[in-house]
């Protein structure tokens, strides 16, 4: 019977592990970082989490984007194309790493495409959610918006920083070919 009891009150928490693994993947991902696990408890009941087998893909270039992702386990490749129709792999993101995030703010379509090499478990955090978060408890939604703008602003800062470093490499090389 001890057995048995102990084998019961195992099983009893099992979610409480996963949400509790969830809380702490959402805590290092910046747009969640500032939320308390008070306030993460209105978050992971509308994350939605989808096994990916390889080579699948998660959107395509040019879909209408609706939310961001989340890797819990595996691997993503983003990748563009060059308008000689060549492929160019931006990025290979990996356990606690995010994309799409600026779907969650603009209507534009995905400007790459995202696909998982091998499998792999994403959570995806879509727009209707967050809006529905944003209406029913603005604080939160504020918050995560707030987090947002910050990872969007660092990532076009970090755009411009290497677009001045291209154009200066540039300059550099325009001088040395007309010197000669």
């Amino acid at each position: 019977m001890r057995n048995v009891y102990h084998a019961l009150w195992s099983t009893l928490f099992v979610g409480d592990e996963k949400r509790r693994s969830l809380h702490e993947i959402l805590q290092q991902i910046p747009v969640f970082k500032d939320l308390t696990l008070f306030e993460l408890k209105f978050v992971v009941p509308i994350l939605h989490q989808r096994e990916y087998k390889a080579d699948e893909l998660v959107f395509c270039e040019g879909e209408a984007g609706n939310g961001m992702y989340i890797v819990q386990s595996g691997q993503v490749d983003i990748v563009g194309h060059t308008t000689t129709g060549e492929d160019v792999l931006y990025a290979s993101l990996f356990d606690r790493q995010f994309f799409g995030e600026l779907s969650l703010v603009d209507g534009q379509p995905r400007s790459a495409t995202a696909t998982c090499p091998v499998p792999s478990t994403l959570y995806g955090f879509f727009k209707p959610d967050l809006l529905e978060l944003i209406d029913k408890h603005p604080a939160i939604g504020t918050k995560i918006l707030f987090n947002l703008t910050n990872v969007l602003g660092g990532r076009l800062r970090d755009t411009n920083t290497k677009l001045m470093e291209l154009q200066a490499q540039m300059h550099v090389l325009r001088g040395s070919n007309a010197a000669q």
